[in-house]
């Protein structure tokens, strides 16, 4: 399965700023809306992905999509304006879901964080961190024994990274 992403070309403060992170900049999916909507939305550009349930973030007149695309992971930089690829990176990443994750296949569930000149990914074990302007690799961590990587934060202009594990429930206590 692939999705495919699509720009609406809508001159609107919605679409104007930047969306670093999942839910926004404050992480609250609040956004302003227009006070008066366009009679017809036109569309702008459109571009094949591959499968995944990431949301594609957008700094600096960039938008950049996580996905996966057969057995790899691909994080990919396209232009704002006009959807053109500035830089695709691809690693190999053995991932199974299990559980509730099973149904919605094999693609990353987490979103990108975009923070000074950095973009940082992470949901199945492996958290990179890649330079925002050309995709290079500053570092990677690859966590094994069930320590898998989890959805990255931008706190401030840190981007913070928890480690989960499966939740246990004992009299309404979780551990």
């Amino acid at each position: 399965m692939r999705a495919v992403i699509l720009c609406i070309a809508i001159t609107l403060p919605v679409c104007a700023g930047d969306w670093p992170q999942w839910r926004g900049p404050a992480r609250d999916g609040q956004a302003q809306a227009p006070a008066q909507w366009p009679e017809k939305l036109t569309r702008k550009w459109r571009v094949e992905v591959g499968e995944g349930h990431s949301s594609p973030v957008v700094l600096g007149g960039r938008v950049y999509i996580f996905s996966r695309e057969n057995d790899s992971e691909t994080l990919r930089s396209l232009s704002l304006s006009d959807g053109k690829t500035n830089w695709t990176i691809s690693y190999p990443v053995a991932y199974t879901p299990m559980g509730v994750a099973a149904p919605h296949g094999k693609g990353p569930k987490s979103t990108p964080v975009v923070a000074d000149g950095r973009v940082c990914t992470g949901v199945t074990g492996v958290l990179s961190c890649h330079q925002a302007s050309d995709g290079k690799l500053p570092w990677r961590k690859v966590f094994t024994a069930g320590l898998p990587a989890a959805l990255p934060a931008l706190r401030g202009r840190h981007v913070t990274h928890r480690l989960q594990r499966e939740a246990h429930c004992s009299r309404g206590r979780r551990w």
